[in-house]
């Protein structure tokens, strides 16, 4: 899991992003990597919820934020490619973008 998580972590780094976005991607990273921890130690419910929350603003952050950026669409991918594994892995609900309006 922590391979996952630092990969995750690489992967918002990389993802050309204006500063006030990867900061806020940054902080979702930084809240959800010890939810993951801790619903693999107690396996409750509530942290499945804050993580599907959390996974979901970061996910829908960077497919609104990267267009614009030549690699912008590989990185949504890679990304969702390894929450979704890791969130399957977990037994948790998958990973998804949320179309836009």
């Amino acid at each position: 899991m922590d391979a996952t998580l630092n990969t995750l972590r690489n992967l918002i780094g990389a993802a050309g992003l204006a500063d006030d976005t990867r900061q806020v991607l940054s902080w979702c990273f930084k809240m959800v990597a010890p939810l993951y921890r801790e619903f693999c130690r107690v396996c409750d419910r509530r942290y499945a919820e804050d993580i599907l929350r959390l996974v979901a603003t970061m996910l829908n952050g960077l497919a609104r934020k990267v267009k614009a950026s030549p690699d912008g669409l590989s990185v949504v991918r890679a990304f969702l490619a390894q929450v979704q594994a890791l969130q399957e892995h977990l037994g948790l609900q998958p990973a998804r973008v949320m179309a836009a309006a």
